[in-house]
């Protein structure tokens, strides 16, 4: 099965916006994902130009990364749940205006989870029901503290909830577990990178020990592009490459996973 590729809009290039979707069409590319919110590198009308920018060269939108710096804010007392909520129906707000179906979401920052209360599950239901009223999915993605995945799908039941699988994260925090096996049914969205367990590098397929014979064969009926997220920047083999470079390897080795 011949599946679309896709990459993820930052690959560790601090390039032009309108240069970095071309160049990312001209390697071979057929979707790409974005950041859902402002940040540093990007104020708010550069952020609502993306999708047309992406789409005039012919780049499919699969979905947005909801920002996750405050994404442990779910489990503090208080009100500043509210902040991340307030970014999250953001993020959301951005994929129902631009026509983006799915928002991919951390629900924990590397960090130990309290015991779980009814006010955690309730806040999280608020970000499912936001997501229902606006027509946008929301992917959940296997993080550092992945039983936490068990307790929300489990006591949830959205058609508008699913998962993301990350492989590189599965490799270097889960490697024993079977997110596809778990959650294929609700698989909504595929982060695809390489690590050899030693830290979530998010190296290129076939550069790390992720066994990507298995995954690509539990992904075998997957109907999204197979999307890598996928960056120059953390480790030492790619710091000499150019932008053109690195995304033609990255290319190959998407070839490669199409090809098992």
């Amino acid at each position: 099965m011949n599946r679309k590729l896709g990459i993820y809009y930052w690959f560790g290039f601090d390039i032009d916006f309108k240069e970095r979707f071309q160049i990312i069409k001209e390697a071979g590319f057929q979707a790409t994902s974005l950041w859902g919110g402002v940040d540093n590198e990007i104020n708010e009308k550069k952020w609502n130009m993306l999708p047309d920018l992406a789409r005039k060269t012919d780049l499919e939108i699969e979905n947005i990364h909801i920002p996750f710096e405050n994404a442990n804010f779910i489990w503090e007392s208080g009100d500043n749940f509210q902040i991340y909520f307030g970014e999250i129906k953001k993020a959301i707000d951005y994929c129902h205006n631009h026509q983006i179906s799915t928002g991919v979401l951390h629900l924990t920052r590397g960090f130990d989870i309290p015991k779980i209360e009814n006010i955690h599950l309730e806040r999280i239901k608020n970000i499912v029901y936001y997501a229902e009223e606006k027509n946008v999915n929301v992917a959940l993605e296997n993080l550092k503290q992945y039983k936490i995945l068990d307790f929300v799908f489990q006591n949830i039941q959205s058609e508008r909830l699913g998962f993301c699988y990350d492989s590189g994260h599965e490799r270097c925090w889960a490697i024993h577990e079977d997110f596809l096996g778990k959650y294929y049914s609700k698989l909504t969205a595929v982060h695809l990178h390489d690590n050899t367990g030693a830290g979530d590098k998010h190296d290129l397929p076939f550069d790390g020990r992720c066994n990507w014979k298995n995954i690509m064969n539990k992904l075998k009926d997957y109907k999204g592009s197979l999307m890598l997220e996928v960056t120059a920047q953390k480790s030492r083999r790619y710091k000499k490459m150019c932008v053109k470079d690195f995304l033609k390897r990255a290319f190959i080795a998407g070839n490669r996973l199409n090809l098992l």
